[in-house]
């Protein structure tokens, strides 16, 4: 099972604040509403993807790339979803 960042979620990483999952962003899926993939096999590093994982941290947005999302950068620390 593929499971994606989901809203609600806090990340830590280490040398960097806190960021809250504000949504995922993908063609034709609203970034704001939480799912779960679980038939998929899910290669995040393939172009063919274009997911963005929407970050919060003191009231700035940011999109990272799923890609980099999952290479270790950030660790969930608290799923209050």
């Amino acid at each position: 099972m593929f499971d994606f960042p989901q809203p609600g979620e806090i990340y830590r990483c280490t040398g960097f604040p806190d960021v809250v999952v504000v949504g995922v962003l993908a063609a034709g899926i609203p970034w704001d509403m939480p799912y779960r993939c679980p038939a998929l096999a899910w290669n995040p590093y393939r172009r063919t993807y274009s997911i963005l994982v929407r970050t919060e941290n003191d009231d700035h947005f940011t999109e990272i790339p799923l890609g980099r999302f999952f290479a270790g950068i950030y660790l969930c620390e608290t799923r209050s979803v």
